[in-house]
């Protein structure tokens, strides 16, 4: 993608405090949504709901691509569900009343009533059992990537805890236990792969399975501002994290202070990326979906990802820039209205693509100050001072180098 800063819609703001922002209880929380929100990334319509504005759209994009290619490791199949869902399926399952007031209900003009999703065990579980599966579909895997909602009582951190939200849900269907325990490890890796290339150091705990029901569960979380949740641990895994090391730390339910001892006495808060479920044949056996072979309900796994959340996570550990997730891998800054520096800035334009080229007739600081925000991993100055001297600025991690004009194209990834 090539774009002319001048026929792009980026609505940057100049003056946003975290203070505006609903659900924030300092400063410390609230410095990524506050970036999210001056560079143009997201709008808040209300509280826990936001627009995604092109830029951020952009990397929910490319967040959505890497959890795709390592979906496709294990032969997972995507597919797309409806928002709305209806309200027997639920009933069915005895979630409909366990959920309460944080799932939203509607009638349609036939007082059908619906549900808005907030997760799609039952979905998946009824549709199978709409088509006719023999006993080498298995294991199989599912999984969608689709807004839910939950009408949380006090929405937090922005999009990091909002009422409206992009998940990414996979649900597993085997013959036996012991196959479904298999694709639980595999599923496993596939979550310690997609945060390890996110440059995100995770941990795993075994956690209750709460209402989702099953016999066993484990979380996947990362430090954080926007936590809510103290644990504990010996060493810090390595990532991506093995199945070996998978219950490397547990919860912390002490009162005591912070510690200033080791690294397992600190209380630090966490946040939770990614939660997956061996769920046993509770869905299953509600919805009579069993195996051709024995009769018996199928075992299920079920396996989920904030993927909205998770872009607010990484705005808060990728403070010089965006680096995978940036909405463009080049910013290109014309620093001043001179056709030579229009020309030059052309045909780098031309060489590379993920690149947004900040052609605007507006001051030099409110250019750099707007790159900035945008977050790409390489900026290039193109100065006519620079340019007469055969040199151009590349600004990379905060620091900025003088390259030769005969060296900035080796330097830069064609087509990249």
């Amino acid at each position: 993608m090539k774009i002319r800063r001048s026929e792009y819609f980026i609505p940057f703001k100049k003056d946003v405090k975290v203070s505006d922002i609903a659900g924030f209880d300092d400063d410390s929380s609230g410095n990524a949504l506050v970036r999210m929100l001056k560079g143009g990334f997201v709008h808040q319509q209300a509280s826990g709901i936001f627009t995604w504005l092109a830029p951020g759209l952009r990397m929910l994009e490319k967040l959505m691509k890497i959890i795709e290619q390592e979906h496709e490791k294990v032969n997972a199949i995507k597919i797309l569900m409806p928002t709305l869902q209806q309200a027997q399926f639920w009933k069915k399952s005895n979630r409909y009343q366990e959920y309460g007031s944080e799932m939203l209900k509607i009638f349609d003009r036939h007082e059908r009533e619906f549900v808005y999703g907030p997760s799609a065990e039952e979905m998946f579980t009824e549709i199978l059992t709409q088509w006719p599966i023999n006993k080498s579909s298995f294991p199989m895997i599912l999984y969608n990537m689709q807004w839910k909602f939950r009408d949380e009582i006090r929405p937090r951190f922005g999009i990091v805890r909002s009422r409206e939200f992009l998940m990414k849900d996979a649900y597993s269907f085997h013959k036996t236990k012991d196959c479904m325990m298999e694709t639980y490890e595999k599923m496993f890796k596939v979550y310690s792969a997609i945060f390890a290339r996110l440059g995100l150091n995770v941990c795993t705990f075994s956690s209750d399975v709460g209402i989702m029901g099953g016999h066993l569960s484990h979380e996947f979380l990362v430090k954080s501002n926007f936590g809510e949740t103290l644990i504990k641990y010996e060493k810090w895994p390595d990532q991506p994290i093995r199945w070996e090391e998978r219950d490397n730390a547990v919860l912390d339910e002490s009162e005591a202070e912070n510690g200033e001892g080791n690294r397992s006495e600190n209380r630090e808060k966490y946040a939770e990326l990614g939660h997956i479920y061996a769920l046993g044949n509770k869905y299953t056996k509600v919805f009579n979906l069993n195996n051709p072979e024995t009769g018996q309900p199928l075992e299920m796994g079920c396996y989920g990802i904030g993927v909205s959340r998770l872009i607010g996570i990484f705005f808060e550990n990728n403070t010089e820039n965006l680096g995978i997730l940036a909405p463009f891998k080049y910013t290109i800054i014309t620093m001043q209205n001179d056709q030579k520096c229009y020309d030059f800035a052309q045909k780098i334009v031309d060489f590379v693509d993920e690149v947004v080229w900040d052609d605007r007739d507006v001051s030099v600081g409110v250019k750099l100050a707007e790159a900035d925000l945008l977050g790409s991993p390489v900026q290039i100055h193109i100065g006519l001072r620079e340019l007469e001297n055969g040199q151009v600025i590349i600004k990379e991690n905060g620091q900025k180098i003088t390259v030769g004009i005969d060296e900035i194209f080796s330097k830069l990834c064609r087509g990249c």
